[in-house]
This record gives structure tokens, sequence and C-alpha cells, in this order.
């Protein structure tokens, strides 16, 4: 996994909400990062490994 820092303001803001949402705070960054991934239409359908496809706008509350 790769390791980066975060702004203290943006760790407390994914804290704060995990606290709220009972998750970790791992967990509310994952949920956090995959929301804004289909938002944008990044995150890949469950596919076989190696195959790797946008989404597109639809089912998008599938998480």
């Amino acid at each position: 996994m790769y390791t980066f820092s975060i702004d203290d303001e943006i760790a407390d803001i994914v804290k704060q909400a995990a606290k709220r949402e009972n998750r970790t705070t791992r967990g509310q960054f994952k949920h956090l990062l995959i929301n804004a991934l289909i938002q944008q239409g990044l995150y890949p359908k469950n596919q076989p490994k190696g195959v790797s496809e946008p989404i597109k706008n639809g089912n998008q509350n599938e998480i």
C-alpha cells in the first residue's frame, strides 16, 4: 500500500466523519476515496484481476 502525508485539516475532517458514522479512520478514508472515484467515473467495475474499466454514471450507489 502507498503511504503519503495528509494535511492535518483533512485528517481532522476524516476523523470527525469516522466518529459520526461509527467507522475507523482508515475505513472512513477508504469510503470517502471510493465515493470520490465513483463520482469522477474512475472506479472500476467488478472484473477479473488485471481488467480495469471505469464505471459509467449508472449504479453509483452500490458501495
